[in-house]
């Protein structure tokens, strides 16, 4: 943190942790894990940025655009269906650094269930079209 002079930036209310987050993890070396488990535990004040969203518009929430822009500086996401799904989407992700170093990677998995039943169904219609445009202009 101190050899690359991490702080929080002035001025951003919203996704500033998120923000020192992306820069830290670009700057270490080393294996970052990640877990389900919890381990924080978030407390709301009344005060807060976050309680102030439930209200009426804060200029300051502009802010959160600005993170997420900065983060665009420091790294580079992808995505990607490597398959047509069935009755779960699986969206392979990797995020590369500055240097084109690969940070992280995983894996997100939808499941499609029946509103009614709660089983399993095969991908909506209008979801597939929409996937198997975006696989075909590849």
């Amino acid at each position: 943190i101190r050899d690359n002079n991490l702080r929080f930036v002035k001025g951003i209310k919203f996704n500033e942790d998120r923000l020192y987050n992306v820069e830290y993890l670009c700057c270490i070396k080393g294996n970052v894990a990640y877990t389900t488990v919890p381990v924080y535990h978030y407390v709301e004040r009344s005060s807060s940025a976050m309680a102030s969203l439930n209200q009426r518009f804060n200029p300051a929430f502009i802010t959160d655009l600005e993170a997420f822009v900065k983060m665009g500086d420091v790294l580079r996401c992808t995505a990607a269906i490597e398959k047509v799904p069935l009755a779960k989407l699986v969206i392979k992700q990797a995020v590369y650094n500055q240097d084109g170093v690969l940070c992280a990677e995983g894996q997100v998995v939808l499941g499609f269930l029946s509103k009614e039943t709660g089983r399993p169904v095969r991908c909506p219609a209008k979801l597939m079209e929409m996937i198997e445009s975006r696989m075909n202009d590849k």
